[in-house]
C-alpha cells in the first residue's frame, strides 16, 4: 500500500468534526467514519481515523474484526477493558497507550467495565506493509498529557518504529509502521 506523504498542516476545529450519538456512545470523528461521509475528509496521508469516543459504564464495542490497520488507543479519562483473539486481555487506563496491529486479522472487544464513563482517542493508520502478523502492545505514555507527541514511521520499511515525544529520546509508549503525527495541546481557558 503506497500513500503520498502530506507535509502541510491540517487544522480541523473540534466543533467542525462529525458527531454521532447512541444511548451508550458519544463519538466525534475527524474524518469520514461509519455513516458520516465527506469526500473532502477521508483521511490525511495514511491517517484514516481520529475518533474521540465517550463510552457509558458497562457498555462498549463487542467482539469485532479488523485487518491491515494500525489501531492506536489513547485513554483520556477512565478505563477500558480490551480482549482479543491473540489471547490478550488488559485494562487500558488514563496515561496509557495501546497499539494493535491488525495485520492478517484480529478480533477484539473494547468494553468500559467501570462504573464511570470513559473517554479515549482512537487512531487508525494504514500500515506500510499489508499482511503482517497481528500484534498488541500497551505502555504508559510519557507524552499523554502534554505535548506535542508524534507517531514516527518506518522510513526504511523496517517493521516498527517507536511512538513517543519528538526528539525526546525517552521511553516509547507503543509502536507503529505508518507515517503520521498526533499533536495534543492544552487549551487556553475558555477554549476547547
Amino acid at each position: 500500500m503506497t500513500t503520498t506523504p502530506r507535509t502541510e498542516t491540517l487544522l480541523r476545529p473540534a466543533a467542525e468534526r462529525f458527531h454521532g450519538r447512541l444511548d451508550w456512545l458519544e463519538s466525534w470523528h475527524t474524518f469520514s467514519f461509519g455513516h458520516h461521509y465527506d469526500p473532502a475528509w477521508m483521511g490525511y496521508g495514511p491517517l484514516r481515523v481520529i475518533n474521540e469516543d465517550t463510552i457509558a459504564p458497562g457498555r462498549g464495542f463487542g467482539m469485532h474484526p479488523h485487518s491491515d490497520m494500525e489501531i492506536i488507543t489513547v485513554m483520556v479519562e477512565g478505563e477500558l477493558s480490551h480482549r482479543d483473539s491473540m489471547g490478550h486481555g488488559a485494562v487500558l487506563r488514563v496515561g496509557e497507550v495501546q497499539r494493535m496491529s491488525a495485520g492478517t486479522g484480529v478480533v477484539h472487544s473494547e468494553i468500559n467495565e467501570s462504573g464511570s464513563p470513559c473517554r479515549l482517542l482512537q487512531i487508525w493508520i494504514e500500515p506500510s506493509s499489508r499482511g503482517i502478523k497481528p500484534a498488541y502492545e500497551q505502555k504508559p505514555s510519557a507524552s499523554a498529557t502534554t505535548g506535542p507527541c508524534c507517531l514516527i514511521p518506518s522510513r526504511l520499511r523496517a517493521p516498527w518504529r517507536s511512538i513517543g515525544r519528538c526528539g525526546c529520546g525517552g521511553p516509547s509508549p507503543a509502536k507503529a509502521s505508518a507515517w503520521s503525527f498526533l499533536w495534543r495541546r492544552g487549551a487556553r481557558p475558555g477554549c476547547s
